[in-house]
């Protein structure tokens, strides 16, 4: 007995994505860009991805401008920093410092 191929049909109705589709499309470094390097970014790069991956909230927040993405990216370097000596040496350490320079430079242009 022969199996008849399923039919599938097209759905002209726009799909809706949810966040973390959108998150994944767009946090994959600045501009959307996947970038796959086995150097650590500067501290200036790894704040613009950080900034990146907040600003995609803008799409559903109504009142979530570019500022508060910046505040979300300190706060998270603040967490990793709170984890010196359990997760973070004091290079690493050292490393987020300046990330969160790069941020803040960013928060008082």
């Amino acid at each position: 007995m022969k199996k008849e191929k399923e039919v599938g049909y097209y759905d002209p109705s726009p799909k809706k994505e949810t966040l973390k589709q959108v998150a994944e499309k767009f946090a994959h470094g600045v501009d959307g860009v996947i970038v796959k390097t086995t150097r650590t970014p500067t501290p200036k790069e790894k704040a613009k991805e950080l900034v990146a991956r907040y600003d995609v909230l803008q799409t559903f927040i109504e009142n979530f401008h570019h500022d508060h993405a910046v505040e979300c990216a300190i706060i998270a370097v603040d967490e990793i920093q709170s984890t010196k000596g359990i997760y973070v040496n004091d290079v690493e350490y050292d490393y987020w410092e300046q990330v969160k320079q790069e941020l803040t430079k960013q928060q008082e242009q």
